[in-house]
């Protein structure tokens, strides 16, 4: 049984430090990356991000008109204290649980709009 080396803490199997290097995982190996890897990881994030800003904007015009400005404040700060109040009972992150929130919230919102298109369509009012 091999013995645990204390420098390292692994055991001292007897085997070589390059022959261990070439059985590792892959980013255990290097922590080098490429400059094209890492300017299309930033071309994505700028997309990715371009597109979340369109999505709020129209969320906020959305609001607003069914809303109303009142109405679409009174909606941002509800979700900012039941984003708080979710993070303080179940201990996860705080964007997470506004995604979550968010998500819901959105979900909630069109299913009212459709609600409201369907009692129009079938009610003619």
């Amino acid at each position: 049984m091999p013995l645990l080396d204390i420098s390292t803490n692994f055991a001292n199997d007897g085997a070589t430090p390059s022959w261990r290097g070439h059985r590792t995982l892959p980013s255990a190996r290097s922590g080098r990356y490429s400059a094209g890897g890492i300017i299309l990881t930033l071309l994505v994030l700028a997309l990715l991000a371009a597109s979340l800003a369109v999505a709020v904007w129209l969320f906020w015009l959305l609001a607003i008109s069914v809303l109303g400005m009142p109405g679409t404040l009174f909606g941002v700060v509800f979700l900012v204290a039941a984003t708080a109040a979710l993070r303080w009972h179940t201990g996860r992150s705080f964007i997470g649980t506004l995604i979550l929130v968010g998500f819901g919230a959105v979900s909630l919102l069109m299913c009212w709009l459709y609600g409201m298109a369907g009692y129009a369509l079938i009610f003619g009012g």
